[in-house]
Parts: structure tokens; sequence; C-alpha cells
């Protein structure tokens, strides 16, 4: 096989006609997403047959037509093509180049092609089967096919094999033959159905025939005799002829005289009929105006309930707005005094920032006069000393050592303070880090463990969903079965159906007068129905019942001789035959004498009218037909029966041996005539069983298969959102991994932050230590000094005491400007907090008067709707159509009683007018004969 290429026009993303030749050997299609790959694909597959838009991902067929764009109009059709060589003869067709081509139109209009000519879809599957391609087989594995295929059962598993082999386009094809025979079959069955009925009606008709060839012969043998009898009366009894024309002329004016008098009464008849007819017609327009008035009145009744309905509504919304506005307004009015409160504490906190500075600008500048002072102090303490004591050059020298090294020391220390400021600062850092990072080690194990059990769960829904899938299919197979055994009960329900309303079983006149009823109700009404169809009775006494009956089966069943008389007189009018009818009125029943009931209960079964079910209207007509008669087992025992009852009454037996009361006993084999009449309606009623059962099994099979196919897509889509689920909780863990690594990383560093701020903390302890040393070695040379000096120190008292004063003053001014600054960043950050606070506030009232515009808005329109329904209410209640229309109404039922009343003494009037006509045209019948006989 070649193939060689394939062309699309109009085919999903190619608008232009497009044309992707297949070389030798293994041909690639590249590109990056969304540029077409699939749709080549799918194009196969279409041209193959795909019925399936979700297979083709779209929504209706006629999605795969380009669509489109902003720059190009949509096509109206979508054509593709797959071209094969044929130089080897690989198809069974003349043509070196086979295109095989499906083609759809805008309107949903399809059609395939075969070398440009019109061919059906199973045409070209059964070409490509042949050689191993179809839709569903190995030949397009797309994404998933292949652990579909891997996971597929092993029936559909072996559709694939099939395909590769070549056999599936024969498989089909038997298929479609087994379908045809099954068919053919139903048909064949139906066709012997029907040829049984017919072939038990056909006896009786070659006995008719045989009747009607006898009746013929006796017919001409009889005209042959009557025209000698009128030659010879005519030719013999001239005296008589005189005689009979005087009879002739008294009779022809009898005759006369009846025939105006029946005219007068056709006339009489038919004027009635057409009075009865106008009535009819008056009744009609009565029936529908009450119709029309009864609807009016019902109308105006919902619209008022529906109007009373709707204010209702409407006032409770009405009453749900009114509180959510005033909920609104609270809540708005609770925001606005937080803000006012924050306001007032931004501008209180302002003030107290305002305070803070001055005191901050104030103790500042204290600092620095007193250390100008200081310094001034300290220029005047020096110079003193220099003009004091010269002398004591060493002793200012160690002064100044001892100065500067206390200087040191005093730098090192509030270096230390610093420097353990910052290790706390670092450790606090470094604790937050490690807090956070174990946090989300915490979280990363928790989507972790999450992730695990989507995997499972993922996994229990794939299972699920298999089973579900096995299940739909089983359920599929299943409600297939129920609906072929549907189908088939139904077609032998209607055939039987079809055979009883044509009257098949009954006799030509019983035909015509049950086509009569069904034509004309007002015939139907006069007679119940035939013997056999008003009864029924078990499968193991329908043969006995039936003999038992014979040909009264046929009877017709009417409730009183009236009815009879007026059928008679319709079959007579009709020439429709002859037909023996049963008043219940007038039928006496017939009984058992007492003194065989205990022989009957030894040898028989039961009564034969025991064995029946009927209507107790026609009780006294069975009990006619059937009260007199047993069922006995078997022919021996009826013989016994029949001994010890001296023959007094009809016993038949359950394989249809007759005992008459004459003695003659009637027996043998039944010709297999078909379904009787009582068989027949048994199974129609076993079969109308049959059919519901199946249809209720069907409905439950079918609503059972629905729930499974929507529990399987549920599944599906459930499926699909673990997937999803899977993919964020993945991307979720890549987050929580990224930000331990960070809290990690932050964690090292402030941990080196600390180890650099500890060594520089030791390395200011050493250099305060060692200035210490250095001071206390100076302070023994400054104290041998000292010693020299004391009498001068004395005189330099009193200004060392307003030095040691100011430096207190400064250590005390320092001490203020820090507080102040701790004092200003904290009210600093209460008013950012504040700011925060306000702002999310301020923006909730908008969110709030959004609502509150809305809801007032909604407010407004449903009052203004209260009160268009209120109106409207108050309009229809003022409105007296109703009550008019009421009144209307009984006064139109008031002349319908009338007229019924009046088309009842009409057709009172019609009836006894057709039995004088009747009566009339039987003595004018009558009165003709005679005279043709005198004549």
């Amino acid at each position: 096989m070649v193939f060689k290429r394939i062309e699309m026009q109009g085919f999903k993303s190619f608008a232009d006609k497009t044309e992707i030749d297949f070389l030798t050997g293994v041909t690639g299609i590249v590109g990056p997403n969304g540029c077409g790959k699939s749709n080549i694909a799918d194009g196969v597959r279409w041209v193959l047959g795909e019925q399936s838009t979700k297979t083709l991902r779209g929504k209706s067929m006629t999605d795969v037509i380009f669509s489109g764009t902003e720059k190009r109009k949509r096509h109206g059709f979508a054509e593709v093509s797959l071209i094969f060589d044929n130089k080897t003869a690989l198809f069974d067709l003349p043509y070196n180049e086979i295109y095989f081509t499906r083609k759809i139109y805008g309107d949903g209009e399809s059609e395939y092609l075969i070398n440009k000519k019109q061919a059906r879809m199973k045409d070209i599957q059964a070409l490509l089967s042949g050689i191993g391609i179809g839709k569903e087989g190995y030949s397009i594995i797309g994404q998933g096919r292949v652990e579909q295929i891997i996971s597929a059962k092993p029936e559909d598993r072996r559709v694939i094999f099939e395909e590769a082999s070549g056999i599936a386009g024969t498989k089909r094809k038997k298929q479609e033959s087994e379908r045809k025979l099954e068919r053919s079959r139903e048909n064949r069955e139906r066709l012997l159905d029907i040829i049984k009925e017919q072939e038990r009606t056909l006896k009786p008709l070659e006995k008719q025939a045989a009747n009607a060839q006898v009746y013929l012969k006796l017919r001409d043998r009889l005209k042959h005799l009557e025209i000698n009898n009128f030659i010879y009366r005519f030719e013999t009894t001239s005296e008589t002829k005189k005689n009979l024309s005087v009879k002739i002329k008294t009779v022809s004016k009898e005759l006369e005289d009846k025939t105006k008098e029946l005219e007068k009464l056709n006339v009489q008849y038919v004027e009635t009929a057409a009075e009865i007819n106008a009535i009819d017609s008056s009744l009609a327009k009565i029936h529908e105006e009450i119709l029309n008035l009864s609807l009016s009145l019902e109308r105006s009744e919902g619209d008022t309930k529906l109007s009373r309905e709707r204010l209702e509504f409407f006032r409770t919304q009405y009453e749900s707005l009114t509180a959510e506005v005033l909920e609104l307004e609270k809540t708005q009015r609770q925001i606005k005094e937080e803000i006012d409160q924050g306001s007032f504490e931004i501008r209180q906190k302002n003030m107290d920032l305002k305070g803070l500075s001055r005191d901050k600008e104030e103790a500042t500048k204290t600092y620095l006069e007193i250390i100008d002072a200081l310094t001034a102090g300290e220029d005047e303490l020096s110079k003193n000393q220099n003009a004091l004591y010269l002398s004591l050059e060493t002793l200012a020298d160690v002064k100044a050592a001892i100065s500067e090294e206390e200087a040191r020391i005093e730098i090192s220390t509030q270096r230390t303070k610093d420097l353990e400021t910052q290790i706390q600062l670092e450790e606090g850092k470094k604790e937050r880090a490690t807090e956070d990072l174990r946090q989300a080690k915490i979280k990363l194990a928790a989507v972790e463990e999450g992730i695990r059990a989507m995997l499972n769960k993922r996994s229990e829904t794939l299972k699920a969903l298999n089973t579900l899938r096995t299940e739909v299919a089983e359920l599929e197979e299943e409600v297939g079965i129920l609906k072929t055994r549907e189908s088939v009960s139904s077609n032998r329900l209607k055939l039987l159906k079809d055979i009883k309303e044509s009257g098949e079983g009954y006799g030509h006149s019983v035909k015509r007068l049950m086509d009569a009823g069904r034509m004309h109700p007002e015939v139907k009404r006069l007679y119940d129905g035939t013997v056999g169809s008003l009864f029924k009775t078990t499968e193991r006494y329908e043969v006995a019942i039936e003999t038992a009956l014979g040909s009264a089966i046929s009877n017709i069943i009417v409730h009183s001789e009236e009815d009879a008389k007026k059928l008679i007189g319709l079959m007579k009018k009709n020439n429709m035959g002859r037909l023996t009818f049963l008043p219940t009125l007038s039928v006496k029943p017939r009984n058992i004498k007492r003194e065989y009931e205990s022989a009957v209960r030894e040898l028989a079964v039961a009564n034969a009218v025991d064995v029946i079910s009927f209507d107790k209207a026609h009780r006294s007509v069975f009990e006619s037909l059937l009260g007199g008669t047993v069922v006995c087992e078997n022919l021996d025992r009826a013989v016994r029966l029949a001994q010890r009852t001296g023959y007094d009454f009809k016993i038949v037996t359950l394989d249809g041996e007759v005992l008459s009361t004459a003695g003659a006993i009637s027996g043998g084999s039944r010709k297999n005539e078909g379904t009787s009449v009582i068989s027949r309606d048994r199974e129609i009623e076993e079969l109308e069983k049959t059919v519901k059962e199946t249809q209720e099994a069907y409905a439950k099979k079918s609503s059972l298969l629905t729930d499974k196919r929507l529990e399987r897509i549920a599944k599906e889509r459930e499926l699909e959102v673990i997937v999803e689920q899977i993919k964020k909780i993945e991307i979720e863990e890549n987050n929580f991994k990224n930000a331990a690594e960070v809290k990690n990383s932050s964690a090292n560093l402030a941990m080196e932050n600390i180890n650099s701020l500890t060594k520089e903390k030791a390395t200011e302890a050493k250099t305060i230590k060692d200035a210490q040393t250095k001071i206390d070695g100076i302070r023994i040379r400054q104290n041998s000094i000292m010693s020299g000096k004391a009498h001068a120190d004395e005189s330099m008292l009193i200004r060392q005491k307003q030095f040691e004063n100011l430096k207190i003053e400064r250590d005390k001014f320092n001490e203020i400007i820090t507080d102040t600054k701790v004092k200003i960043a904290h009210v600093e950050k209460e008013i950012a907090a504040i700011n925060d606070t306000n702002f999310r506030l301020d923006n909730q009232r908008e969110e709030i008067e959004k609502k509150l515009i809305a809801a007032i808005d909604a407010k407004q329109k449903t009052e203004k709707t209260i009160e268009s329904q209120e109106k409207l209410l108050l309009e229809k209640s003022k409105e007296k159509g109703g009550n008019k229309t009421a009144e209307q109404l009984e006064t139109v039922r008031t002349k319908l009683r009338t007229m019924d009343t009046y088309k009842k003494e009409k057709s009172d009037s019609l009836v006894l007018t057709e039995e004088r006509r009747q009566r009339l045209s039987q003595e004018v019948t009558s009165i003709a004969e005679k005279k043709f006989n005198e004549e």
C-alpha cells in the first residue's frame, strides 16, 4: 500500500487548499503547539468515517469547517481527500490513483466520493478495511491510544488485530448479512403467522364456495321451472287471469296508497334527521361557547391570582432590599466613624510628634551647649594646668594618656553595645528565618502528602472509571437485547391485534357488522360484542370451551330484543347476511340437575361456565350457552359420566371430544388451523404483559444506563479535576521548595552576620581590656605625681566639680534625646498603622457605597413595580368581567340542557318514524311481491 498524499480545503485551520505529499519512507510533520498538526490526523480519521464530534474535538460536525478570522470569511464547506497509489491493483477499481473524499457543507449536508463519484461511507470503509485501515484500529495511533490499546478489553483488542489482518471488512459484511437474515427471519415468521390464519379460514371458504356452486345450479333450475310454470299458467288459466286482473287492480291501488304513505314518512324522516343535524350543529356551537367562557373565566381568575403572587413577591423583595439598605447605611456610618476616629487619632499623634520634635530640638540644643561648655571648660582647665604646672608636664601627659584611653574605652564600649544590638537583631532574623524554614518544610511535607493522596485518589478514580466503563458496556448490551425482545413481541402483538381488528376467525356477517360498528358509533352501541370476545379462560380449557361453544362463538350479545331487532333490520337493509343475537334480558340460563351433582364432582373437572370469566352483565348468556355443559379430563371419564346421567347434558373433554344429549360422540384428531379466537385473545393479553414488562425492564435498564453514563462522565470530570489539582499542588510544591531555599539562605546569611559581629565584639572587648590595662599603669604613675601636687588640686576642685556636673547634665540630655527619638519612631509607626487602617476602611466604604447605590436603585425599581402591580390588581378587582362571564356560562348551560331535551325528543320521534317506515316498507315490499305473483 502506498499512501501518496492528503488534500485539504476549508478543513479546520486549513482554509486554503493544502496538499501534503507522503514520500517513500517516514514522513514527519513538526511545528509548535497550535499550528494544526493534529488537524491532519483528524482529517484522515474524518475521511475514514469518524462520526464522533468529541473525537474530532468539536461540538457538532460542522465545526470542522474553517470558522474564519478577522480578515477572512468563514468557509461554506470542508473537504478532505486521501490519495492512494493503485498501480499494483491493491483496490479492485480500474484506476491508477484512488481518491477517497469526504465533504461537508455549512447546512450539515455531507457526502462521500470515490474518484469524484458519489459513494457511501461503508463503500470507502469496505475498500480500506480490506487492506487493514480503519478509524478504530492500529492505523491511527493518537495521544493516549497506545495506553488505551494496552488497557482495552480482549474483545476490543481483537478488533484491532482483525483490522490489521484485513478481515474487518469481511466481518462487517458478515454482521450486515446476519442482520438481513434476522430481518428476513422475522418477516418469514410474520408471513407464516398470516398464512396460518388464512389457512384456518380456507376450509370454511371452500365449504361456502361449494354451497355457492350448488346455489347457482339450484337457482338456474328454479328459474327454468318458474319460466315453464309461467308459460303453463299463461296458456291454460285465461279465466283465472281475468279474476286476477281484478285482484291486481285492488293490490295496485293498495300498493299506491302504501307507497304514498311511505313517501310521506320518508319526507318526514329526512326533515326530522335534518332538524336533528341542525340541533347537533347548535349544540356544537353551544359547547364551543361554553368552552370559551370557561377558559376565559379560568384565565381571568388565573391572571388575578398570578398578579397577587407577583405583588407579594415584590413586597417581600422590597422589604428585603429595605433591610439591606438599612444594614449598608449602618455599616457605612460605622466605617465613617472608624475613619473619623482614625483621622482624629492621626491629628493627635501628629501633635504629639510635633511636641516630641520640639523637645528633641530643645534637648539637642541644650546638649550642644553643654558640650560647648565642657569643651570650653576643658580648654580652660588645660590652660590653667599648663600655667600652674609647667613643671609637671609628665603629669599632663599621663592625664592625656588616661583621657585618650578612657575615650577609646568609651568608644569601644558604645561600639560593643551597638554590636550586641545588631547581634540580637541578626539572631532575631535567624530565628524567624529558621521558624519560617521549619514551617515551609512542614507545609512542603503536607503538600507532598497531598500529592501522594491525590495520586492514590487518581488511581482509585481511574479504577472506578474503568469499572463504570465495563458496566456501561454491559448495560448497553442488555438494553440492546431488551430492545430486540420488545420489538419482536410488539410486532407479534401488532399482528394479532390487526388480525383481531380485521375480524379474522369470524364469518363474513360478523366482519361486516364489526365494520359497521367501527364506522357508526350508534350501531356499536346496539351490541356488546361476539361471544368469543367477551370471556376469558386458561390455556388448559381453551379447546374444551371452544368445542362446547361451536358456532355459537360467533353469536352477538345484545342487551334487549329491541337492539336485536334493530340490528337484524340493519343487516337486511344492507344485505349483510344472517347472524344469531343473544339478548341478555331474554336468554334463559341452563343448569345441571341437582341429582347429577355427585357424579359431576366425581368424574368431571368442572362445569364449563365455571372455568371462564366474564362480565356479570353477560351471566345469563354464558349460563345459557355453557350452563348445561361439563368438562371431563378424558373420553373415558366422559363416557362413564354420560352413562350414569343418561346423556342428560352435553359433555366435552379437554382434548375436544363431545358427547351430545342425543348420544352422539364426536372426536378425532384436530387440524392445526392456527390461533383460535380464544387463544388469540389470551396470547394478545400475554404479549401485552410481556411487552409491558420488557418496556419496563428496558426503561429501568435505560435509566440505569443513563445514570451509569452520567456517573462515568462525572468520574471522567473528577479525574480531570484531580489531574489539574495534582498539577496545581506540584506547582505549589515547587513554590514551597523555592521559599524553603530562600528561608535557608536567609538563616545562613544571618548566621554569617552573627559570627562576623561576634568576632568584631571580641575585638572591641580586647581593645577595652588593653586600654584599661594601660589606664591602670598610667594611674600608678598619676598617683605618684598627684601626691606632689595635692595642694594644687584643691584650687582646681571647684572647677572640677563644675566640670563633673556638666558631664552629668550632658549624659542626662543624651538620654533624653535617645528616648525622644524612640518615642518619635513609635508615634510614626502608629500613624502608619492608622493610615493603613483608614485606607482599607476607605476602600471598604467605596464598595459599600456601590452596593448601597445598587440596593437603593433596586429598591426604587421594586417600589415602582409594586405600585404598578397594585394598580393592575386594583383595576382587575374593579372589573366585573368574571361575574358577567360566569352568568353567561350558566345561561349557555341552561340553553344546552334545553337543546339536549329537545334533541332527545326529536331522536325518539325519529326512531318511531324509522320503525314505521321500515314496517311500511315491508308492507310495500309484500304487496309488490303479491302483485308480482298475481301478475
